[in-house]
């Protein structure tokens, strides 16, 4: 309804400077004013209407309101004007002109209402958006000590910032559609226009809940479809606190809320890949002689001294080659003698690595006797041992490994047999391969 009059009247003023004659479009520019000013007020009707049902403040509404108005009678005005010329003059023009500045901001402030005052902004980058002088508002964000909990607001710590991320464009002061607001404790107490909000200690009763369950395309689903939808963490976090009774003061140990439902809320601590050193670089010049015997090495990143060594493509590197790195150990952070001749003595140098981070070792004779010697590698975090002859015994002594995060044995002894209890609770990323897809009923077919 409300884009049918800016349609018609942008219509008639294109034709109104469209027009090669003074006379030759008139009738049409009269057909496409009249059409715009009966649906201008048929619009301007069913926006009372709207606002009267949806709760907005008068003060929001106001600045549309005029314009709508203003926007009517140059419209109305622009009518009585062509029907007493026989030609399209400057007077029609100039009218023409105000109408299309009138439609201009009455289309901005009817958007404001709809979609907010920053609809025309908020889809550009941030770095745009300062030019125009909007810098967006970042929700409070939801960030759980992981030891400390039990001691956060159920409400001001979660359910609010929530609700701040996908409610209260709507329902604020400035909105408050179906007479609702959710910007306070007290207003969302006091409930909207169709009741309370809140059925304590029965969420999927409570509309709050009840309407972002029902499906996407559903009409009273909200927020609504073209709006940001809440996640399911979010969601679930706010049943939880219904079911436990609403309450806005208790702490989430008082309320008796689940662990597990605040896992997505916790702090997530940045770990860096690799460790920050205060080593000074190694001189490029001074790498060019493993170049020359065939061992890459080579900085893991341009502000970074730590180094990446590779013996790719030096298959027959040995234990006794390993003299050609004591110079550059304190800034080996990643190892990678996949395919050499080590063997497992070679564990008690690779101990002596400060720094090392990612260890490749697969494809070698390694039988992983002397792994327990990587316990002393507190940086390490990946370790590769693909094609080795590495068991579960033999890699049991790394489960206290104080920060491994991931273990690759594919092809060995260890993901030949099964996994042990010990393995299975292992809290690290564990790969033994082994893997196989279920049959499909497809597959059996013969043709």
């Amino acid at each position: 309804m409300v884009h049918l009059p800016i349609g018609f009247l942008i219509f008639g003023i294109f034709l109104i400077f469209y027009s090669k004659k003074e006379n030759d479009l008139l009738p049409a520019v009269r057909l496409a004013v009249i059409l715009g000013l009966l649906a201008a007020i048929a619009s301007a009707i069913s926006g009372w209407l709207l606002y009267q049902s949806e709760g907005f403040a008068f003060e929001t509404v106001r600045g549309h309101l005029i314009a709508g108005v203003i926007t009517s009678i140059l419209s109305g005005w622009l009518l009585w004007v062509s029907h007493r010329r026989t030609a399209i003059d400057r007077s029609i023009k100039w009218i023409s002109a105000a109408l299309g500045i009138a439609l201009l901001i009455t289309g901005h402030l009817g958007g404001n209402l709809t979609h907010g005052d920053d609809y025309l902004v908020e889809v550009l980058p941030e770095p745009v958006q300062s030019w125009f002088g909007y810098e967006p508002e970042a929700p409070k964000p939801i960030a759980l000590d992981p030891d400390q909990w039990q001691e956060a607001l159920v409400y001001e710590d979660l359910v609010m910032p929530i609700l701040q991320q996908n409610c209260v464009s709507c329902h604020s002061p400035k909105n408050k559609k179906g007479g609702l607001m959710l910007t306070s404790i007290e207003a969302i107490q006091q409930g909207g226009e169709n009741g309370p909000v809140l059925t304590k200690e029965n969420p999927l009763e409570s509309p709050l809940i009840a309407r972002m369950l029902l499906p996407l395309d559903h009409e009273d689903h909200m927020p609504p479809k073209e709006k940001r939808q809440p996640e399911k963490a979010h969601i679930e976090l706010v049943k939880a606190w219904i079911a436990a009774g609403a309450d806005f003061s208790k702490t989430l140990g008082a309320a008796g809320i689940e662990k597990n439902l605040l896992v997505p809320f916790f702090k997530k601590e940045s770990i860096p890949d690799f460790p920050i050193t205060d080593l000074a670089p190694i001189p490029v010049d001074s790498l060019k002689v493993f170049a020359e015997k065939g061992i890459l090495v080579e900085p893991i990143s341009l502000d970074n001294s730590l180094l990446k060594v590779s013996c790719i493509n030096f298959s027959a590197f040995t234990d006794a080659d390993w003299e050609m790195l004591k110079g550059i150990s304190s800034h080996v952070a990643w190892l990678d003698l996949s395919g050499t001749a080590v063997s497992d003595s070679l564990m008690v140098h690779v101990a002596g690595l400060p720094n090392l981070t990612v260890l490749k070792l697969s494809n070698t004779a390694l039988r992983g006797i002397l792994l327990e010697k990587l316990n002393a590698n507190t940086n390490l975090k990946r370790l590769y041992l693909n094609q080795t002859e590495v068991d579960w015994n033999t890699l049991e002594v790394l489960k206290t490994h104080p920060r491994l995060m991931g273990l690759f044995a594919y092809n060995t002894p260890a993901s030949k047999s099964e996994t042990p209890d010990w393995a299975k609770k292992w809290g690290i990323k564990l790969e033994t391969g082994g893997y196989q897809l279920p049959v499909v009923e497809t597959e059996k077919v013969v043709y």
